[in-house]
């Protein structure tokens, strides 16, 4: 996937290298908090709509091989990051999602 503004190229993404599954205890408040998702908000007809998602914890994978070539973070002014990329994968859960509410 690459996203881009004029031809020139801000994320690349390349795929997923190899991937270990974390124990539960391995997980931390920080991949927790990237990946839980608790609502889905949507768009219709001039409204946004809201609806409350359920689902267990993600299983989450450690990402070994990660290749990252973008320059978003400097074209906005911002210091390049340092160290290696913080990248989890996870195959999936069953989620479910309650009736919608309209917000506006």
């Amino acid at each position: 996937m690459t996203s881009s503004t004029a031809g020139t190229p801000l994320l690349r993404h390349g795929g997923v290298g190899g991937c270990a599954e974390l124990a539960q205890a391995q997980v931390t408040p920080l991949d927790h908090f990237l990946t839980a998702r608790w609502g889905l908000l949507t768009p219709r007809r001039r409204r946004l709509l809201y609806g409350q998602v359920h689902h267990a914890r993600w299983p989450l994978h450690a990402v070994d091989d990660v290749e990252i070539s973008e320059s978003l973070i400097q074209a906005a002014g911002l210091p390049a990051p340092v160290g290696p990329p913080l990248a989890r994968y996870s195959p999936g859960v069953d989620v479910q999602v309650a009736w919608f509410e309209s917000l506006r």
